[in-house]
């Protein structure tokens, strides 16, 4: 649905869709501004979406204890916003599993997925060896 679209109209729409047994379609005017939506065509695109994101969850882990819990490939120390990225980029899906020998057809399909559906807000995170005092660092140790 386009953004422009006033929320009091998105509303009515997806409750209409909500109830897509009740209806074929939902209508909505408002003044000269018209709404039409076949709600069973929505429904199966939201059905078919709702499972392509289920498959990429089942690949995806999200624990504190790999990456600092950001989200990586089941198995892998492989992150999936990089890989989304990369994707995004233009990297050929070749040239991906050239470097990433562990990441399969299914991972490369669930990254940008997975990345639309949880985009990255905010800062980065500080790295956790930058959670220590930088004042106190002296540097490397060469020969003792």
């Amino acid at each position: 649905m386009p953004k422009d679209v006033p929320l009091a109209v998105r509303r009515k729409l997806y409750a209409c869709i909500l109830e897509r047994a009740s209806a074929s379609s939902a209508r909505y005017e408002r003044g000269i501004l018209s709404y039409e939506v076949n709600v069973k065509i929505v429904a199966d695109r939201v059905d078919r979406d709702l499972a392509r994101y289920r498959d990429a969850m089942r690949l995806i882990v999200v624990d504190d204890a790999i990456q600092s819990g950001a989200a990586t490939f089941r198995g892998t120390r492989i992150l999936v916003h990089q890989i989304a990225g990369l994707l995004a980029q233009g990297v050929e899906i070749p040239e991906l599993q050239q470097d990433y020998p562990r990441l399969t057809p299914e991972m490369i399909a669930a990254a940008p997925i997975y990345a639309r559906a949880h985009p990255r807000r905010g800062r980065p995170r500080k790295p956790t060896w930058r959670a220590g005092d930088a004042s106190n660092y002296e540097g490397p140790q060469h020969g003792a």
